[in-house]
């Protein structure tokens, strides 16, 4: 399990292709959260992955 000491750097993704992209280069998803607020007549707002990249073992 990663811990937030094992975390080197953090990125905020936009859209679910970008941040499968960083998944798979090993980078751990941190959180989510929606940008902005619900307006009517917008189905989704967009949502904002936060993601970070372990440190590499020692």
């Amino acid at each position: 399990m990663i811990n937030r000491w094992d975390i080197e750097e953090v990125k905020e993704v936009f859209g679910h292709d970008k941040v499968n992209e960083y998944l798979k280069q090993g980078w751990v998803l941190l959180a989510t959260h929606v940008v902005g607020e619900m307006e009517a007549g917008v189905p989704n707002p967009p949502l904002v992955y936060v993601i970070g990249r372990p440190k590499k073992a020692e």
